[in-house]
């Protein structure tokens, strides 16, 4: 947490054999274990070679109130 906003911070790597890109961050707001949220971010990283690796960092705005946990994804 930065300034009270969740940031999620990551590095994607292509392990596939052609150019890749990643669209969006998902992320499922938790307290506990109970949902309370999942929400979508746009990522707009560009292409990704075959092999290789980017990094990339986005803050989350609208977190949920009595959010203690989060588990993103990237699609």
């Amino acid at each position: 947490m930065i300034d009270g906003r969740y940031v999620v911070r990551g590095e994607i790597v292509n392990t596939g054999g052609s150019a890749g890109t990643a669209r969006r961050l998902v992320v499922t707001f938790k307290k506990g274990d109970d949902v309370l949220a999942t929400r979508a971010y746009p990522l707009a990283l560009g292409s990704i070679a075959a092999g290789e690796r980017l990094s990339f960092s986005q803050t989350l705005d609208n977190s949920p109130a009595g959010a203690t946990d989060i588990v993103p994804s990237v699609e």
